[in-house]
């Protein structure tokens, strides 16, 4: 009898272990670096819940991993606490409740590239510290119904994003910028979708610079039509409706799309000329050899 229940005993220890490991997709194999990995089951169902986590921690999401806290624990995908943290996306996909990254506080390094991510609130809310954000090749979606779903909530320090050949779209703001001087750089391909709010007109010091690359039959034009930009106004660049409200510093960084290199009339004949010079002596070669 008492080896019977011994026996009973390790086996609900393994499938224990066994439970505990199939949902361990996000893992911290090293001290406050965290990995999510396409290895079952996958999406992970619980994110990374690191909020009471005050080190400086690494957050790597990567290739073909995912999170679903939609589906699974009903809380952010990413949330970390008061450290200074890295968080990197790379080829992922984030089905989130909540919030799809939220870092609570300190000073946060977020690069996503090549990813989507699906959030009922706040797609970033870094509604505290301070936030360096660059996304490229990226869609970043609130399908809340709350107004207060914004693209980014970027209401806390002074933060800087970048956006490229991406779509940020909110049901409130596509971007809430906030108390501090924040920087929101629009490349080529930044596809927002949703009114920019810069802080309700309270601080100045808040910049909207647009950093395409157009036609060079348009950036005269379109140069001009930034200097005269107002606060609450709108522009259409390469096709993309851009909206804004109380942004007082608004910053013409358009360039023209680099042409393609071609060659001139006389760099053809040149080329022809040395095409013939080598034909010549090739020609010559095989006579002498023969």
């Amino acid at each position: 009898m008492t080896r019977l229940i011994f026996t009973l005993l390790i086996a609900l220890f393994i499938c224990a272990s066994y439970h505990q490991i199939s949902h361990a997709v996000c893992i911290g194999p090293i001290e406050d670096v965290i990995s999510c990995i396409d290895d079952p089951p996958n999406p992970d169902p619980d994110g990374v819940q690191q909020n009471a986590n005050p080190n400086n921690l690494g957050v790597n999401v990567l290739e073909n991993a995912g999170i679903d806290t939609f589906s699974g624990n009903g809380l952010d995908c990413i949330l970390t606490g008061d450290g200074n943290d890295n968080i990197a996306i790379i080829e992922a996909t984030l089905d989130c409740q909540q919030d799809a990254v939220n870092p609570w506080d300190g000073t946060n390094t977020i690069n996503i590239t090549n990813s989507t991510l699906t959030s009922r609130s706040d797609v970033i809310d870094a509604f505290n510290g301070t936030n360096t954000i660059n996304v490229q090749g990226s869609s970043l979606i609130c399908a809340g119904m709350n107004l207060g779903c914004d693209g980014m909530n970027l209401s806390g320090g002074d933060d800087e994003v970048t956006v490229t050949q991406s779509i940020i779209s909110g049901l409130g703001f596509s971007f809430r910028l906030g108390s501090g001087d924040d920087t929101l750089r629009l490349g080529t391909g930044a596809d927002i979708r949703g009114v920019i709010e810069c802080d309700f007109g309270i601080n100045p010091g808040d910049s909207l610079i647009f950093a395409m690359e157009v036609p060079e039959s348009q950036l005269v034009s379109l140069s001009a039509e930034i200097a005269l930009l107002a606060p609450n106004d709108s522009i259409v660049i390469n096709g993309l409706f851009y909206e804004w409200e109380d942004c007082a510093n608004i910053v013409n960084e358009l360039s023209t799309i680099a042409p393609i290199p071609t060659l001139s009339e006389w760099g053809l004949i040149a080329m022809a000329g040395l095409l013939g010079i080598v034909g010549f002596m090739v020609m010559r070669r095989r006579k002498v050899t023969a």
